[in-house]
């Protein structure tokens, strides 16, 4: 009977064929992606600017302009790195053993060690998802984990981060929000020359939203349409709203949850606010190197350092006798344009 394939190359070659979880923020404004042949990547922070070409006269040289809006800095991406124990390979030796589906041992070690490649790209996944609701919501990260505690801050202007009170709140009726997502729609557009095409709200938002008198009137005033969109096209958990006009805004319901460390479900767009936002705001997935005996780049030449979105390797201990699968990931959320997101508190 032949053995299971543990090799790096193999593993990680297999996990990055695996379908991921949805990650619907980070594929509708992050949808790009870089990979760094280092373990650090260059930030690079803009703000929009609207500065003209200056008139000279044709007898004097060009007018050096200066260059603003934007800062660099280089982040470290934090090191996401899950750890299991398989027992794919111990599968193989129980021969004495039948399965309903007539599968033989090596068949059922197969599936589970590609069931454990699926869990681990899975789990990484959302962590993903979380950091880029994170960048959204509150403009920066907070990194903490074992020997690890800080803070990646864009700096997002504060006033791009609404919270409202008392009677503005969508859940009072004297509440107008169609009315707050033209003003904050224009407020972007006048703040990073970036209109929003997008609005995605959390779960209790959107509830809020469909249920507000003055938002079914501006549905039978045909202000606000709801089109006729194919189920399979969007992600589970994720329901299209619908698409107001005047603002070239389409409405998206967002709600996922993860399991936090304290084993409670959670949501991953918190219910109570909105992002808004473009996809042409320049967001993308920047990936650290990670530094590893076992590393390869992806062109087959040996080196310590893997350049990539997952590593994956294998090793095992004799006491207790295990194998240990370790999957190894790097990934930074970096929102572009980041004044171009509006998040709101409107519930």
């Amino acid at each position: 009977m032949a053995d299971l394939d543990f090799n790096s190359r193999t593993l990680t070659q297999t996990v990055s064929q695996v379908k991921p979880v949805g990650n619907f923020i980070l594929k509708t404004f992050f949808n790009d992606e870089s990979f760094s042949d280092t373990k650090y990547v260059d930030v690079v922070i803009k703000k929009g600017g609207r500065k003209v070409a200056p008139f000279v006269s044709p007898k004097l040289a060009g007018k050096v302009i200066k260059r603003d809006g934007k800062v660099l800095k280089t982040y470290e991406p934090p090191l996401m790195k899950p750890k299991f124990i398989t027992e794919a390979e111990e599968l193989l030796n129980t021969d004495t053993v039948f399965y309903a589906d007539n599968s033989d041992p090596e068949e059922r070690a197969m599936l589970k060690l590609a069931e454990d490649l699926a869990d681990g790209k899975d789990r990484i996944a959302r962590r993903k998802e979380l950091m880029c609701v994170s960048a959204l919501v509150d403009g920066k990260i907070i990194v903490k984990g074992d020997g690890v505690e800080e803070e990646i801050d864009f700096g997002r202007d504060a006033q791009n981060t609404k919270i409202l009170t008392g009677s503005a709140l969508w859940t009072d009726e004297g509440s107008d929000p169609i009315n707050d997502l033209k003003t904050w729609s224009d407020y972007l557009f006048d703040k990073s020359g970036i209109a929003p095409d997008k609005v995605v709200f959390g779960r209790d938002v959107a509830n809020a939203f469909t249920a507000h008198a003055k938002v079914q009137d501006a549905m039978d005033k045909k202000r606000i349409d709801i089109g006729e969109i194919n189920p399979k096209k969007l992600e589970d958990g994720v329901v299209y709203i619908g698409y107001l006009k005047e603002l070239n805004l389409e409405i998206y319901k967002y709600v996922d949850y993860y399991e936090n460390d304290e084993g409670v479900s959670t949501l991953i767009m918190p219910g109570d606010k909105l992002i808004m936002g473009s996809d042409r705001a320049g967001g993308k997935i920047a990936h650290g190197g990670i530094v590893d005996f076992k590393a390869f780049k992806a062109a087959g030449m040996d080196t310590n350092i893997f350049v990539g979105d997952i590593f994956v390797k294998s090793y095992e201990e004799n006491d207790p006798s295990v194998r240990f699968l370790v999957f190894q990931s790097k990934p930074l959320p970096l929102p572009g344009d980041v004044d171009s997101y509006l998040s709101a508190k409107v519930v």
